[in-house]
Order: C-alpha cells, then structure tokens, then sequence
C-alpha cells in the first residue's frame, strides 16, 4: 500500500504480486485494483478475502466495500429523458 501511495497502484500491485496470498492480501489487492477503476475485479478479490480468517469489524468492512465496488462495477444505463 505504501508503494501505492507513494508512487501509484500499479506499482503497489507489482510488489503485492511477489508475496503469497492470504485473506488481507486479497483485500489489499482489491483496494489496489479499486483505485485503478477496477471494481469488478476489486469485488472477485474482497469476496476471496471473506474465505480466511478475519476479525468481524474486517469482515464487515470487506462485505459492504465489496457491495459499492459491484455498484460502482455496474454498467450506468443512458440517460432516456431528453433535454
């Protein structure tokens, strides 16, 4: 995150990419993918996130980010009303 921070997601992903995967490292790399405008990417990842090990305010925080990310990853219909 902190590579993320300092430089941009991209890199902060490069370097999550070199550790194992665990419950947080899902939820990191979906903050990550999150920030990329990658939301339905970003939910997959929280939802693997839900399958270890997490403290219950975690996991309540992973289950609602998850939900605005699948709204966010939701195609927007065309406007219908005319001008």
């Amino acid at each position: 995150v902190a590579a993320a921070e300092a430089a941009d997601p991209a890199a902060g992903l490069a370097m999550l990419a070199e550790l194992p995967p665990s419950p947080r490292w899902h939820a990191v790399r979906a903050e990550l993918l999150s920030r990329e405008g990658r939301y339905a990417e970003a939910a997959r990842e929280l939802a693997e996130s839900l399958d270890g090990p997490a403290t219950q305010p975690e996991r309540q925080h992973r289950k609602r980010r998850r939900e605005a990310l699948l709204q966010l990853a939701m195609p927007t219909a065309p406007d219908d009303r005319e001008p």
